[in-house]
């Protein structure tokens, strides 16, 4: 019983000193955590935003966290001591990202959030990421077309974008991935070759076997502690800066995290 007391204190303790890393924050009524890693350092902070999935949807300002693809992120972060402010709102449980037959959104106070943060907190405008599943990737598609310029690049998984055309989505690099169990999985992959078509930068993986639900709870793996920032992770998605010609765009840090994980992550299905 000795021994189970301990291993239970040290799970307790260890659980506890991970939660930390997040602080609890409130902003215009919108409840999110943020996790704030090496921001006093030489650089200028990056900009991660995190919005989840229906799943996660509350009131308790925890449930967005406790999902593996942010606690990946997290890690990556921390680990690597980038500096960089990683933000995941949490959509009251009586809304939705975006307006949906009759359901409030809150899409417009996640923009006023990143508004916060770039006014307040000296973000490096060329590292700002979104980072969408779910429901959050079919808000992030809105967002992405009503701030072309804003995002350096963005991950989005097993969402389908409606009321949109491709050529209004061309402004930002994509990285776009869906379960190939998924009903949504042929309008996707259409979606993303009619933006390519259209003159964005793209790239899409259907993850073999999966299905909304895994890719909603598990869209990136617990397999970051063996991804490493360098000249590979940037090749991975030199395509962008080669196709567009962005002599200015560096793909790097978060982004770079999650796609490299995401592509090792496919090697191993």
């Amino acid at each position: 019983m000795k021994h189970i007391s301990l291993i239970s204190a040290l799970i307790i303790c260890c659980l506890s000193t991970h939660a930390q890393t997040f602080i609890p924050d409130e902003h215009n009524g919108l409840k999110y955590q943020v996790l704030s890693s090496n921001i006093n350092g030489e650089d200028k902070p990056g900009l991660v935003i995190f919005l989840h999935g229906g799943h996660a949807r509350g009131n308790d300002n925890q449930a967005q966290i406790q999902l593996p693809a942010v606690q990946d992120i997290a890690t990556y972060i921390t680990d690597k001591n980038m500096s960089a402010y990683l933000l995941v709102p949490q959509c009251p449980a009586d809304q939705e990202w975006l307006y949906n037959n009759g359901v409030p959104g809150c899409k417009d106070k996640v923009m006023s959030l990143i508004d916060l943060y770039i006014s307040t907190k000296d973000i490096d405008k060329e590292r700002i990421y979104l980072c969408g599943v779910s429901m959050g990737t079919w808000a992030s598609w809105h967002i992405l077309k009503e701030y072309p310029n804003l995002f350096a690049g963005a991950f989005l998984a097993s969402g389908r974008p409606r009321y949109l055309y491709a050529h209004e989505l061309t402004g930002t690099p994509l990285y776009v991935t869906v379960g190939s169990h998924e009903r949504s999985m042929e309008p996707i992959r259409l979606f993303t070759i009619d933006i390519e078509k259209a003159g964005g930068a793209v790239k899409f993986d259907s993850l073999s076997g999966k299905d909304h639900r895994h890719v909603q709870r598990h869209s990136l793996p617990s397999v970051l502690t063996g991804c490493l920032l360098n000249e590979e992770g940037q090749t991975k998605f030199g395509f962008i800066c080669e196709k567009n010609a962005w002599h200015k765009c560096i793909v790097s840090g978060i982004f770079h995290a999650i796609l490299s994980v995401t592509i090792l992550w496919l090697k191993t299905i």
